[in-house]
Parts: C-alpha cells; sequence; structure tokens
C-alpha cells in the first residue's frame, strides 16, 4: 500500500514538473514574441519614413535597413516582404 501511495506521489510530482516545464517554455516564448513585436514596431516607425522617399538615396538606404533589421532578427519575415514589395513599388492586396 506504501509503495502503491509512493508511486502516486510520484507520478503526481512528475505532471506537476511537465506542466510547470510547459508554463514556463510557454511564457518565455510569449516573452519572445513581445519583444520581437517591440522591435518591429520601432523598425516599422524607422522603414515607414524612408520607405516612402522619393529619392534614389533614401530608398537605398530604406533597402539596406530593412535587410539589416531583418538579419538581425528586429522585424519578422512577413515584415521584411511587406516593406520590400511597398519599397519596390509592387503594392499589391494582400
Amino acid at each position: 500500500m506504501d509503495l502503491m501511495k509512493a508511486l502516486a506521489e510520484c507520478k503526481h510530482a512528475f505532471e506537476s514538473y511537465e506542466r510547470t516545464a510547459e508554463e514556463a517554455r510557454a511564457y518565455q516564448e510569449q516573452r519572445l514574441l513581445d519583444g520581437l513585436r517591440k522591435r518591429e514596431q520601432s523598425a516599422c516607425k524607422i522603414l515607414d519614413v524612408w520607405v516612402v522617399s522619393t529619392t534614389s538615396v533614401g530608398r537605398q538606404l530604406a533597402a539596406s535597413l530593412l535587410v539589416f533589421a531583418f538579419r538581425h532578427g528586429d522585424i519578422s519575415e512577413r515584415v521584411f516582404d511587406q516593406y520590400w514589395v511597398r519599397l519596390n513599388g509592387l503594392e499589391v492586396a494582400a
């Protein structure tokens, strides 16, 4: 009887650990997504100014900023594609 109780307690402890670990992973993932969202917002503010630039130098700078932000993980692929299309004047309905 004591062995069954000990096994039940071990099982409960293990399940509790699994839930805690899963919650920690979910929390960490959410923090990473929140961080990316904040970086994307900051990058988008900068890109909005440069992407609408009519000078070739301004548009070249915007292209460089866009690639830099993407390579450094400051924007997602979705945001990169969105601005790349705008930058190249290929605005299409999403």
